[in-house]
């Protein structure tokens, strides 16, 4: 816009105002440049007339004598006046003062052409996204309509249309930093209260799908499901969100999460307490993994392959609750059923944790009235040795396990009688 007018501004000077050798050596180095209106201008408005202002006076001064411009100072004040009128819209300019030195201060003064914007009332909309997304992102763009105060207010009203440029970019930067997942566009409808509509889409990538797992090594995973569906409520709520928005805020839907199961009936009454692991993507994958300090209960279906002397007790189901009486010590009630001889073997005892993995106890075989002692170290969360020994039948039986996944587990088991693979689900 402004190359014409430099231009202009250029021609009137060479004819109007010649330079003369003998004029004073001082120089204009640089431009300190105000524009004020009565009741103030919008800083960032601001901003830009003084850019406009100075982009005029460069072209005038940048370079003179000093004692040229004191020489023809109205002639100088009457061009800036002249030519930032024309540009402006909303404002007419009242009075130009210059102050001519090596730093040359120019003072605009603007008179606003009718009533001017006091105050703003700003309301955003958050497209196609649940409530507590929404929420969240409007927590996130605390402080915008400082934004659109900084551009609009004081300004007449006349002027709305000349701030957009300013606006929008304000605006981009703002979101830039405090919400760059998402793009914002607005509407103006101008007065002394002027209403702005703000309006918030997502870019991508988002969320498509979401894979939910829900695991526990202290109850069995099936006490879980009842809360799956609350769980998977709140993992929909991720879906078409900004993978980066659900990055930035992985914290916060951590907490949700958490707190939506851990708070029922059921889990309260167990102590449950979850832990939710978040990776989000395109695809994210959420694992909930909850467990309690004062309850050890599973359920396992065995199932041997290659033993020799069976028995009809290949196929098997335990049953273990344990109550724990300090962060060590537990004592528990066992039950091992074969469904193939319809016959339970009740067990009562305890087991204490001596660190680093090492497991010492003893069980009482009620159903057989005999004692087994035993010990087991687990490794890295998959393998586990252990060794058991019945008192009475003087049997000892070495036992390596694999965690093959949460649900499934291997385990090659040797005595001085057998060996054998144990398949073992654990539900």
């Amino acid at each position: 816009m402004f190359l014409g007018w430099r231009l202009l501004i250029s021609i009137m000077v060479f004819l109007a105002l010649p330079l003369s050798a003998g004029q004073a050596a001082g120089t204009i180095d640089t431009l300190d440049i105000k524009v004020v209106a009565d009741g103030g201008v919008p800083p960032l408005i601001q901003q830009r007339m003084q850019s406009s202002v100075r982009t005029i006076s460069e072209e005038l001064f940048v370079g003179s004598p000093i004692a040229r411009v004191v020489a023809q100072q109205t002639e100088y004040e009457s061009v800036i006046h002249q030519v930032f009128d024309k540009i402006l819209v909303g404002y007419s300019v009242e009075k130009v003062t210059i102050e001519p030195g090596s730093v040359t201060k120019i003072v605009v003064v603007l008179v606003p052409w009718a009533e001017t914007i006091h105050d703003i009332r700003l309301s955003i909309d958050i497209e196609g996204l649940p409530a507590e997304i929404k929420t969240l992102a409007i927590q996130d763009l605390t402080g915008v309509d400082e934004v659109f105060r900084q551009s609009l207010q004081g300004l007449p009203v006349d002027a709305t249309d000349w701030s957009n440029g300013v606006l929008k970019h304000s605006l981009n930067e703002y979101m830039a930093v405090n919400l760059p997942e998402f793009r914002a566009d607005f509407e103006l409808e101008p007065g002394p209260v002027t209403r702005i509509k703000m309006v918030v889409y997502p870019k991508g990538p988002v969320i498509r799908t979401i894979d939910l797992q829900m695991r526990s090594g202290t109850v069995p995973n099936l006490m879980l499901l009842e809360c799956r569906e609350q769980l998977q409520k709140q993992a929909d709520m991720m879906l078409g969100v900004p993978v980066a928005f659900v990055a930035r805020h992985t914290a916060y839907f951590q907490q949700v999460m958490r707190e939506s199961i851990d708070q029922t009936a059921d889990f309260k009454f167990l102590k449950l307490r979850s832990v939710i692991d978040l990776r989000p993507g395109e695809s994210t994958t959420i694992i909930s993994r909850s467990d309690t300090d004062k309850y050890r209960i599973r359920l396992e279906g065995r199932l041997d392959m290659g033993r020799r002397i069976a028995d009809n007790r290949s196929t098997s189901f335990n049953g273990h609750a344990g109550v724990m009486l300090s962060s060590k010590d537990e004592v528990f009630t066992q039950v091992e059923f074969y469904p193939q001889e319809v016959e339970a073997v009740w067990y009562g005892g305890y087991n204490r944790d001596i660190g680093n993995g090492n497991t010492v106890g003893w069980k009482y075989n009620i159903s057989e009235d005999d004692y087994v002692l035993g010990v087991s170290r687990s490794f890295d969360m998959r393998w586990l040795l252990r060794y058991e020994y019945a008192h009475d039948t003087r049997l000892g039986e070495f036992g390596l396990r694999y965690k093959l996944h949460d649900f499934v587990s291997l385990e090659y088991i040797v005595n001085k009688e057998d060996s054998w693979l144990r398949l073992i689900g654990n539900f």
